[in-house]
Formats: C-alpha cells, structure tokens, sequence
C-alpha cells in the first residue's frame, strides 16, 4: 500500500509541477464526457486518489496512451492535466495482505 501511495504522490507532483503550462491549454467538461471521450481511445481507470482539498486525480491508460485527469467531486468538472504517449512503461504493484501495510 505505501507503494501505491508513493505512485500517487509523485503524480500529484508531476500535476502541480505542470499546472502553469497546462492551465494554458486544459481541456474540461463534465466528467462523463470526459471519460466517454478517454473510452473512444480504450482507455480505461487504472487508479485514482484524493488530495487534501478533495480533488480527485484519476489516471486513466490504454494502448495507445495514457491520461491524468483532475476532477471536482463538488460539480464532477473533469480537467486534462497529463497526457502520455504509447511506449510509457508502467509497472504494476500488487497488494499483499502479508506486508502489513495500510
């Protein structure tokens, strides 16, 4: 578990990092929009987590790429933040109940 929280973690900072260029050229609109448009792609939600100020930031992938999206639980308003291309190597962390994380 802590792996999976160091992963999003490091992809929070990588939103905020990039916020000034995003801001520039983000996409938004109501999140079932938002993520019919990502299934057009076969993307699909691989995970997702809340920050202190209960924004949601989902992490969407397919086989052609992948996709960050911040979303406001208040109004579901989904923005882009991150886009990557096909070739992105992910690892996959797998829960075990044994390491006593939580």
């Amino acid at each position: 578990m802590k792996r999976v929280a160091i992963a999003i973690a490091a992809a929070l900072m990588a939103v905020f990092l990039c916020l000034p260029a995003a801001a520039q050229q983000q996409v938004c609109g109501p999140y079932s929009d938002m993520t019919a448009k990502l299934g057009e792609y076969e993307e699909k939600l691989i995970g997702r987590g809340i920050d202190m100020t209960n924004r949601m930031l989902e992490i969407w992938g397919g086989p052609d790429g992948w996709t960050v999206l911040l979303v406001r639980p208040t109004d579901m308003i989904s923005c882009v933040m991150l886009i990557g291309q096909k070739g992105t190597q992910w690892q996959s962390i797998k829960r075990s109940p044994k390491t006593g994380d939580s």
